[in-house]
């Protein structure tokens, strides 16, 4: 590396501890080590008053439009507000308009980032702690890994979380109002249409609502929180296996009504089906599909029932047939996702 290279990575680095010296300052309101800093150096006290100065600047900007940050390393604003405040955001950007690394350097000091998925797609994320994380379709979730606690907040979807065990630094999702803590587990979680359920397969979850414990999730267990109330129940291993086979890119059915079945198809399709007969909604539907090929199971319906499937721009029309409703659809291959 020439000297030019060596001397901007020495000045990113300075920037890097500039930024996160002066935030630090400004959460604990101890100012002696960052003082302690500048005074070793004059390059210290020039990128200390840049990040004085974007700090500043944010104050003035704090009422204003904040762009959408990218999703890899996402910041705080409106989401994490527990733990930064709007203010420390928005100095973020104000950074970003004097000095990139500055910027940059915050925004990972803050350790604070967001992972999503599309419709139909699914992710897996190795986190720093050693747990891992997937996400199923259309779900987003973001993490941040501390000190004193492992804070993951589900923004929407359903994720599953394989969590390290680490006995002093305890491991939450937060759902809205809800927050599961757990050590040393294997466990779901989903939000859909103001409910969130919860799946436990190793260990135990404990479920909080505002702060207050309201129930003890063990392994083999379902719960469904709503309104502050938790219901739990036991599933069977076959129940279990259904529930989680999702993260396997596999639906099962087993006596569904074909509306329940197309609303669990539909978080996996770019074209939604649509039901155009309450004739037909009610049928009882079952067997396995593969979320990426819905339509072979679509297809299967026609064969059993003599439904049919009118392909539109933006949706697909599932409509009654000739052929009168008979046993349960099981189609002969696997299906799931058309788009």
């Amino acid at each position: 590396m020439d000297r030019r290279g060596e001397a901007a990575r020495d000045w990113s680095a300075i920037e890097a501890e500039a930024a996160r010296l002066y935030l630090e300052a400004q959460q604990s309101g101890d100012w002696d080590a960052a003082y302690a800093w500048v005074e070793q150096d004059p390059a210290h006290g020039y990128a200390f008053a840049k990040a004085e100065t974007s700090w500043e600047l944010s104050g003035q900007l704090d009422n204003a439009y904040l762009p959408e940050v990218p999703e890899d390393v996402a910041g705080p604003a409106g989401r994490f507000e527990a733990l930064f405040s709007r203010r420390a955001f928005v100095g973020i950007v104000c950074a970003a308009l004097i000095g990139t690394a500055g910027a940059v350097s915050i925004q990972k000091w803050m350790e604070v980032r967001r992972y999503s998925t599309p419709v139909g797609g699914e992710r897996e994320i190795d986190l720093a702690d050693g747990s891992v994380l997937k996400l199923n379709t259309d779900s987003s979730v973001e993490v941040a890994l501390r000190k004193d606690v492992r804070l993951v907040r589900l923004l929407q979807g359903e994720a599953r979380f394989n969590v390290a065990h680490e006995s002093k630094r305890p491991f939450v999702v937060d759902a809205g109002d809800i927050s599961f803590r757990a050590l040393g587990t294997v466990f779901d979680v989903r939000r859909h249409d103001g409910v969130t359920a919860l799946t436990v397969m190793s260990g135990r979850v404990g479920v909080d609502n505002k702060g207050k414990r309201k129930a003890v999730v063990d392994a083999g267990d379902y719960a469904v929180v709503s309104g502050g109330q938790v219901g739990v129940s036991t599933l069977t291993g076959s129940e279990m296996a259904r529930r989680t086979a999702w993260s396997e890119g596999i639906i099962t059915f087993d006596g569904e009504t074909l509306e329940q079945a197309v609303a669990e198809l539909n978080r996996y399709r770019a074209k939604p089906l649509v039901i155009g007969s309450p004739q037909i909604a009610s049928l009882r539907v079952g067997g396995t599909v593969h979320t990426r090929d819905s339509d072979t199971f679509i297809r299967s319906l026609g064969a059993t029932f003599g439904i049919r499937a009118v392909p539109g721009k933006d949706s697909v029309m599932i409509l009654p047939g000739k052929a009168s409703p008979g046993a349960q659809a099981a189609p002969e291959s696997p299906g799931g996702s058309g788009n």
